[in-house]
């Protein structure tokens, strides 16, 4: 078995290296992989969706509930189903800044940038480290895409100081930076992403592995 792996491995390499192109869309569908829900992500949460389900229509005041099952939904890739959730449980606990937060990147999803910005701000008004600072990930996104640089600059920095091991953080900064002109910094932003590889424990690095690779390669996608 293990001759046959090396083998595949082998041969599987050879034919990619002669012909670039199938390498190439090899690397894309990579990078892109988490644009789309996983199958097997459907499968696993399943039996989970449908007992939140049942909690939140056997009492609807459950927050609890409504909120692991708007995760599940922005997961699948569902932003609607979960927007919907979360505006129903801010009403009843309007305080909880992990709804505003949830419901920024439900927004964002849908293409509302202006909301999500607003709920960012919420949310990291009420606590700054939230989700040890990816609030700020979500907040510079939604600034990118209304191309308000220098905040979205600031908002990276912000979760940087707080999560230094960031590699997305790091790559993003990186191609705010770019944008803006400033190519020095663009540079330090990739150093800063390819030492956080680095010293990052395995689980993160298969977290992060594309955007490590967008560094490395200096792709540097917004």
């Amino acid at each position: 078995m293990g001759q046959l792996l090396f083998y595949a491995f082998f041969y599987g390499r050879e034919l990619l290296f002669e012909h670039p192109l199938l390498l190439s869309a090899l690397i894309a569908l990579y990078l892109l992989r988490h644009r789309f829900p996983s199958p097997v992500m459907y499968l696993r949460t399943a039996r989970h969706v449908a007992r939140l389900q049942r909690e939140v229509s056997a009492n609807p005041d459950n927050v609890t509930a409504r909120r692991a099952l708007a995760q599940v939904w922005l997961k699948r890739r569902r932003p609607k189903k979960a927007e919907q959730l979360l505006v129903e449980a801010r009403r009843r606990d309007p305080d909880m800044p992990e709804l505003s937060y949830l419901l920024a990147q439900a927004k964002l999803a849908r293409g509302d940038a202006n909301a999500a910005i607003d709920l960012c701000i919420d949310a990291a008004t009420r606590d700054p480290k939230l989700r040890f600072g990816d609030v700020y990930r979500v907040a510079a996104v939604a600034l990118l895409e209304t191309n308000r640089l220098p905040e979205a600059e600031d908002a990276l920095l912000r979760l940087l100081k707080i999560n230094s091991s960031s590699v997305e953080g790091w790559t993003r900064l990186a191609s705010v930076r770019r944008k803006q002109g400033d190519m020095a910094g663009a540079k330090a932003a990739l150093d800063g992403a390819v030492e956080a590889f680095q010293h990052s424990p395995h689980f993160r690095k298969r977290a992060e592995l594309g955007w490590y690779l967008r560094a490395r390669l200096g792709v540097l996608l917004s």
